[in-house]
């Protein structure tokens, strides 16, 4: 029988599909995902043309498929570790809140032009230092499990999130205490 180009059908390499069915054992939707094609597309060829296997196909192994070299291991986290990134997301969440409730007091009283009362500005203040101190305690409690002998990958990975989650939360304080400051002086 005589086969049309090789890479007939939208690009694929036909020839290594057939060498694949015929030599590798591969079932047919592996090697449909590794060529670009479908099993049924496939299955048609091998009726269509006769292809007939010399290796015989051999079941993979249940479970999750094997790790690439040089791929780290996932883990999943713990319900402690689920807990308390929740826990920090919802404390950002809040943090967020109070910060843009207080922007928006500034922003009517600069309309306004009435000058803010040393007790909305202590109010204020006290809110914003209460939320980085439960903040501060979040994170000397992660750092206090990772020291009870967390796994060291996981170490790395919530060492770099409550890192960058804390520097953002230092940026935007920062930044926003900076905009209170101007407005204050101006």
């Amino acid at each position: 029988m005589q086969q049309d180009d090789p890479r007939g059908e939208g690009g694929i390499d036909w020839d290594a599909i057939k060498h694949a069915y015929i030599n590798s054992g591969w079932s047919l939707a592996r090697i449909a995902a590794k060529h670009g094609s479908s099993a049924d597309t496939i299955r048609a060829r091998v009726r269509k043309y006769g292809w007939i296997r010399i290796v015989p196909m051999t079941p993979l192994r249940g479970g999750h498929p094997p790790r690439l070299a040089g791929v780290p291991k996932v883990t999943r986290a713990t319900r402690n570790e689920v807990r308390r990134r929740q826990i920090a997301e919802r404390l950002f969440t809040v943090v967020e809140a109070k910060l843009r409730e207080i922007e928006e007091r500034m922003a009517i009283r600069d309309s306004d032009s009435a000058p803010q009362s040393a007790a909305d500005r202590e109010r204020d203040a006290r809110s914003l230092t209460a939320l980085a101190r439960v903040y501060a305690k979040l994170v000397d409690l992660d750092d206090a499990a990772k020291a009870k002998g967390d796994a060291e990958a996981a170490k790395q990975a919530s060492v770099k999130e409550t890192g960058q989650d804390a520097d953002r939360l230092r940026q935007d304080l920062a930044l926003r205490l900076k905009r209170f400051d101007q407005r204050g002086g101006a």
